[in-house]
């Protein structure tokens, strides 16, 4: 009977271990290629090192932003490899850079890139009573930047307690949008700014460049993304007094809280006695949602990762109401960051094992036996659960009343791939190891970071790479007979590029091309060739086709048509408010509605103002909302003139640094001045250059170009070819970069940024000026030969930039009238001053005579 019972537990025993090894990996997938055998431990200060950031460069380098000490406190921390996990050499040196902020300890908690190369790092600083926002500039080989705020450094006091850097995000525009949190009197507010390239806020952002929102009685936001619409998303959690939850959070572009998102602007779970944690977020290529998090109490928690609709609903698609829970044990388990290659979702955090931390890697594959047809890239389905009972729940000043019950939820069965988690523990020579950050590199390895400790309570950088395997191991994450390759970019010029690619397969090919975008891995989702307003099928979304946005309406002007378009049934009202702050038009019906198209008229118009005008239409069927903002102008001369005046000193101070003090209540900024992302006087002249797109260029294999065209000057783009098959797979090659060229070096030095106003004022006169005939090339010719040196001594001394820029003034204006009047018009001007300074000059002529 005891051997019976021997036996039985010995099998229960082997089956278990073999369960557990093929759902809970450990130290399965490591990259033998990268560092000490998939893992590298990073010591620099003597008293603790740790890094909370990662990103991966153009180029294939690792940049990995967090903490180090060598005395009392903590310092910025910027470390760079290779591809092969050894140092870089070339940044700083030693590949390494450390940067005292404040007095106390000083974080990196969250890196970006600008589109020229910079590195920006975003944490806290500490003013040895409190933390307060902090942002480090550094060029691409890590010294600081120090025409960014001062000394390459800008640190922003929010409120009167701990505020903190958890995440940031470049947009299409070189623009840098951070969140975090700022201590109150009674909890965290989340917190959302925009500073401009040169570490100033944006003023046409929020409130002086911020938003303040309560989110309960606590909140903290931990991640950010962008929408393709420019809608802003930011994740974390909420505490309403009783319990703790996961929200996402959306705003529009220009700052303010998105009342057509979730409910009220703020989504959370359909479960909602469910005790949840939010962290880092992936917006997907159809602008849905998934955020990182856990589930359960402090102590017991299981790693979840979160689904959202793009307009912030649960989705029911999605695990089970929205919640795919992972449980690597009965312990502890986390998830920070979640990624995608266009392909394959990852996300880590970690795993707890007999009390010890360990890296957690969640690949989640697509059950294909589960699948009644291909899933597209990165559109991961599962079946869904049934709907949520409706709660109340008090968000700050936000009531959502019935919050899941009152928002429609997509169809609650749908049979399609559903995603089936696979998890990997990695354990480091440390006692415990945390990942809190991790980026996907375009070969589909993934990179992840964090730190790890020893018992003494020393922390040192911990990084581990994993490379691409499938669930069966074979080291690819999608099944393609064949290779898509893009080989090379060549023919760059200042707005277009060529790009040929290769596709080797025995497969039909029905549709191949090239995808490219400001930010890496781009797919055919996130840059469709079409309207990219367009909403996933079924849902509700608006665009305004009258007026124009940014258009300037004639002189005279008081009335104009505003059309606006729906892609189902809806009810649209609008409302207008003027640049005063006043409302032009409150909440109004328009006079056409009901359909999917929808017109009125504009009236009360007036010279010199500028309006916003924000459409919101109801889902005749759904009961969804959705809602776009446009803005235009009515000229007036009198109106050029003050602006002009106003113009001459904005064009003086092109880098003037400001420290803002903002809390809930007040705002104020000491500073002498600060300079608008568009300074007023040729705003009418923003580019309409492209940031992504794609092309089709025909079917079939083998070796193809691509000819890339309207690009903007001046930008670092991404580039990947593509090909689908016949059953609508797609599938992406490698990625490529390349800057598109620009010359205007004198104006550029000036004024500090080829993206400028002004400079592409200059650049659109000598294109359509003077290199349409033989003189005006010879002059350029001339120009480009011998300006570069020139405009390195003027780059180099600041003083010099400053006279520069006023010797420019009158060459700026000349070159907008010709634009605006041709040559004729810069001729009458000429002749007019002529004729001025010829009455004000005759009068003394004939009393001299």
């Amino acid at each position: 009977m005891w051997k019976r019972c021997l036996y039985s537990a010995i099998l229960a025993a082997v089956f278990l271990l073999t369960v557990t090894q093929v759902m809970y990996g450990a130290d399965e997938g490591l990259d033998a290629g990268f560092g000490t055998e998939g893992r590298l431990d990073v010591t620099i200060g003597g008293y603790g090192d740790r890094a909370n950031a990662v990103l991966i460069q153009p180029d294939g380098r690792i940049l990995v932003g967090g903490s180090s000490s060598s005395a009392a406190d903590l310092d910025f921390s910027l470390l760079r490899f290779l591809p092969d996990g050894s140092r870089d050499r070339s940044f700083n040196y030693d590949g390494s850079v450390v940067t005292p902020v404040g007095k106390g300890d000083d974080e990196i908690l969250a890196l970006g890139l600008l589109p020229d190369g910079r590195i920006i790092a975003g944490g806290y600083s500490s003013n040895g009573r409190d933390r307060d926002f902090a942002l480090a500039c550094y060029l691409p080989d890590g010294t600081p930047d120090r025409d960014f705020g001062l000394d390459g450094q800008v640190v922003t006091q929010v409120g009167n307690g701990d505020d903190e850097i958890t995440a940031l995000a470049i947009d299409s525009k070189g623009r840098i949008l951070v969140t975090g949190s700022a201590a109150g009197t009674s909890g965290r507010v989340v917190v959302l700014a925009r500073y401009l390239d040169n570490g100033t806020l944006d003023p046409s952002f929020g409130v002086q460049g911020m938003n303040l929102s309560g989110i309960g009685t606590d909140a903290i936001a931990e991640g950010i993304g962008l929408q393709k619409d420019g809608r802003i998303i930011v994740s974390g959690s909420y505490s309403d007094g009783t319990r703790s939850g996961m929200m996402v959070a959306g705003f529009t572009p220009d700052g303010q809280l998105d009342t057509a998102f979730g409910s009220k602007g703020i989504g959370v779970t359909a479960e909602s006695g469910m005790t949840s944690e939010g962290y880092g977020l992936l917006v997907r290529g159809d602008g849905s949602i998934l955020v990182a998090g856990s589930v359960g109490a402090q102590g017991k928690r299981d790693a979840a990762l979160f689904g959202f609709t793009a307009n912030g609903r649960p989705d029911p698609d999605f695990g089970q109401n929205g919640v795919l829970v992972s449980p690597a044990g009965p312990e502890d388990d986390v998830l920070f960051a979640v990624g995608t290659d266009g392909h394959t979702i990852r996300a880590s955090g970690y795993a707890t094992e007999d009390g010890r931390h360990r890296f957690l890697l969640v690949t989640y594959d697509r059950d294909r036996a589960a699948a009644s047809a291909p899933a597209a890239p990165d559109q991961p389905v599962a079946a869904s659960g049934p709907a949520a009972t409706g709660t109340t729940l008090h968000i700050g000043k936000l009531r959502v009343a019935d919050s899941m019950a009152s928002l429609p939820l997509l169809q609650e069965e749908k049979t399609s791939a559903r995603l089936v988690p696979r998890l990997t523990t990695t354990a480091f020579d440390t006692s415990d190891a945390v990942s809190y950050a991790l980026a996907i590199q375009p070969d589909g390895k993934v990179v992840t970071v964090g730190a790890g400790s020893d018992p003494d309570g020393t922390d040192s950088v911990a990084i581990a790479r994993y490379a691409e395997t499938s669930a069966d191991g074979t080291g690819t994450a999608t099944p393609f007979n064949g290779s898509v390759l893009t080989r090379s970019v060549s023919q760059v010029t200042r707005t277009g590029a060529v790009v040929t690619s290769e596709i080797v397969t025995g497969e039909t090919i029905v549709e191949r091309g090239v995808v490219f975008s400001t930010t890496p891995y781009p797919d055919l989702e996130g840059v469709s060739p079409g309207n990219p307003d367009t909403p996933p099928d079924g849902s509700l979304g608006v665009s305004i086709s009258s007026p124009a946005n940014g258009a300037t309406l004639g002189a005279g002007t008081t009335q104009t048509t505003l059309a606006a378009s729906t892609s189902v049934d809806a009810t649209c009202e609008y409302s207008m408010t003027s640049d005063s702050g006043a409302t032009a038009a409150p909440q109004t019906s328009f006079t056409t509605t009901g359909g999917r198209e929808h017109s009125t008229t504009l009236t009360g118009l007036s010279e010199g103002s500028s309006y916003t005008v924000t459409v919101t239409c109801t889902g005749a069927d759904s009961g969804e909302q959705a809602s776009a903002t446009v803005s235009f102008s009515v000229a007036t001369a009198s109106k050029l003139l003050r602006k002009t005046a106003r113009s001459i000193g904005d064009f003086l101070v092109t880098n003037a640094y400001a420290v803002s003090t903002i809390t809930e209540t007040q705002s104020t900024t000491d500073t002498a001045a600060t300079t608008p992302a568009t300074p007023p006087l040729f705003s009418a002249l923003d580019d309409k250059f492209v940031t992504s797109g794609s092309t089709s260029d025909g079917s079939g294999s083998g070796i193809f170009s691509s000819v890339l065209d309207n690009l903007r000057p001046g930008t670092f783009f991404y580039v990947r070819a593509y090909a689908k098959t016949e059953s609508g797979v797609v599938h992406y090659g490698n990625q490529l970069g390349f800057r598109t060229a620009d010359s205007c070096f004198i104006a550029t030095a000036a004024f500090g940024s080829i993206l400028h106003p002004y400079v592409r004022i200059l650049r659109d006169f000598r294109d359509q000026f003077l290199l349409g005939n033989g003189p005006g090339k010879m002059l350029v010719a001339l120009y480009y030969r011998y300006s570069p040196r020139i405009a390195d001594h003027i780059a180099a001394v600041p003083a010099l930039r400053a006279v520069t820029r006023i010797l420019l003034l009158p060459v700026v204006g000349a070159a907008w009238i010709a634009l605006q009047a041709g040559l004729a018009g810069v001729l009458l001007v000429v002749a007019a001053m002529v004729a001025a300074w010829w009455c004000l000059a005759s009068p003394r002529t004939f009393r001299r005579r």
